[in-house]
């Protein structure tokens, strides 16, 4: 590569550095510049951000928020859809290990935690719904994180109780489902608060 080229290079990078405002615009402009750029549907969002959004004086604030705001959009997104891909092995409730062992799966089957697991289902359908909507609804955005995270804190309390179980992200809970148990992991559910979370600011 000619020096002036790689000079210049490297001196369009600190400047984009020098502003995280920029953040998006750096990461994008090095991964292409190194052909690493593969986030093809966080590029096309990026490009269907309002046109009144680029325009004026504070545009690159305004572009960047949104840009933000679309990053976390996405990354619920994906929280959610690894999350369904964890919870689709069923199994029988006689192949799973002992309950009195101390390597789980463990199985969740008090009325009170079966019961809520609806709500959690239905939360977590909820917020899907929402992250693909124009316009989400912020309300609906904070109840149905709120609904997941008490239930997770609930049934680690309850795991808690019991003297031969060590609670790590390891743990593999099973979840009632018909005659068969849901396999479910609680880390997922731990990443869907999160990215919730992290979304939420970006909810009207």
């Amino acid at each position: 590569m000619p020096k002036n080229i790689a000079e210049n290079h490297e001196t369009f990078l600190a400047y984009l550095a020098a502003n995280d405002d920029w953040a998006f615009w750096r990461r994008w402009y090095s991964e292409m510049w190194h052909g690493e750029f593969t986030n093809w549907d966080l590029a096309i969002e990026v490009a269907l951000i309002p046109d009144v959004v680029w325009e004026g004086e504070d545009a690159l604030a305004k572009v960047a928020k949104a840009i933000r705001g679309i990053e976390a959009r996405l990354a619920l997104k994906s929280a959610i859809s690894k999350f369904r891909d964890s919870t689709k092995t069923v199994v029988k409730e006689e192949v799973l290990v002992h309950r009195g062992h101390n390597n789980p799966p463990e199985l969740i089957d008090e009325p009170d935690h079966v019961g809520r697991r609806e709500i959690v289902w239905a939360a977590i359908d909820a917020l899907e719904q929402e992250v693909e909507r124009d316009s989400p609804d912020r309300w609906i955005v904070r109840r149905s994180i709120d609904a997941i995270a008490n239930w997770v804190s609930d049934v680690l309390r309850y795991f808690g109780r019991k003297a031969d179980l060590t609670i790590d992200q390891a743990i593999r809970w099973g979840v009632p489902m018909g005659g068969a148990y849901l396999l479910a992991n609680p880390a997922q559910l731990q990443r869907i608060i999160e990215a919730g979370k992290a979304w939420l600011p970006f909810v009207n």
